[in-house]
């Protein structure tokens, strides 16, 4: 089993406060003001190329609590490196990252440790470790902070597994040994053992079925009405978007075109949105 390694240091850490100079602008479309306690991530002209290759050219996004932003666009237009940039994985080239008023553009590593602590992740495919069980996959995250003793991680691991519809056996298994719609709920549960308050999803129906991919939907609304989790779901399933999508974004050519709800998408008269639209849906 696992050593625990470290305890982090307490959110009374100074960087970890709101910064003073952000204030988190109006949602388009949303008749609300925006509030700083429910508004946890916050993109504000991010900029960032690779070369000559632009990938990001001013982008302004925002999700607040229990809510779920849904981020399409077709192949290599930076959806993923969005994600990427909000973990702290990318730094931009300009521009501001502040998830929930702690910007991470320049932070130190023991800030961006911090902030990643409210966020789960759910990569594309998984991403388990091969060489660990479900349950050793589950309890990773919690071990490395050395928060928890041997008796509350067990006992977190089989909570989490029955979030997701999976019985407490799973935990003993090896991911070769699960199916494609199991390994998705894993990651799931594995996204949220920390409880975290952001969940990020790259493609999570991507090469499963139709049922297992509605299942792995309702989980995503099941986290985000049970626990008020702010997400950003990237994917190219329209079906699957317009499931768990309160708000849409859609990327071209390094910006957002087009922003808006589920009605809004539907009716628009973007006419790259409504290519992409009924490219998609042909095709399922």
């Amino acid at each position: 089993m696992f050593r625990s390694r470290r305890k982090r240091k307490a959110i009374g850490h100074p960087d970890l406060h709101p910064d003073p100079q952000w204030a988190p602008r109006a949602v388009p479309g949303r008749d609300r003001e925006p509030d700083p306690e429910n508004r946890m991530i916050d993109l504000e002209d991010v900029h960032l190329a690779f070369g000559e290759k632009v990938i990001l050219d001013g982008i302004w996004l925002e999700v607040d609590r229990g809510e779920t932003l849904v981020v399409m666009g077709g192949s290599g237009t930076g959806k993923s490196t969005i994600l990427r940039i909000i973990l702290g994985l990318l730094e931009p080239d300009a521009g501001r990252v502040y998830v929930h008023g702690v910007n991470i553009v320049h932070a130190n590593q023991e800030v961006l440790d911090e902030v990643r602590g409210q966020m789960g992740m759910v990569f594309q495919g998984g991403a388990l470790f091969d060489s660990l069980t479900v349950g050793e996959n589950l309890s990773f995250r919690l071990h490395e902070t050395g928060e928890h003793s041997d008796e509350e991680i067990e006992r977190l691991v089989e909570e989490k597994l029955s979030f997701v519809d999976l019985e407490p056996r799973v935990k003993n298994l090896m991911p070769a040994e699960l199916s494609g719609g199991m390994r998705k709920r894993v990651a799931i549960a594995r996204a949220v053992m920390g409880s975290p308050r952001i969940v990020l999803y790259d493609e999570p129906t991507t090469g499963l079925d139709p049922i297992t991919s509605e299942t792995i939907n309702e989980l995503i609304n099941k986290l985000r009405d049970q626990q008020n989790v702010a997400s950003i779901v990237v994917t190219h399933d329209i079906g699957s978007a317009l499931t768990v999508g309160n708000r849409f974004a859609m990327l071209k050519d390094g910006h957002i075109t087009f922003e808006g709800d589920a009605h809004a998408v539907r009716t628009t008269d973007d006419e790259y949105m409504r290519t992409f639209i009924d490219a998609r849906m042909s095709t399922t």
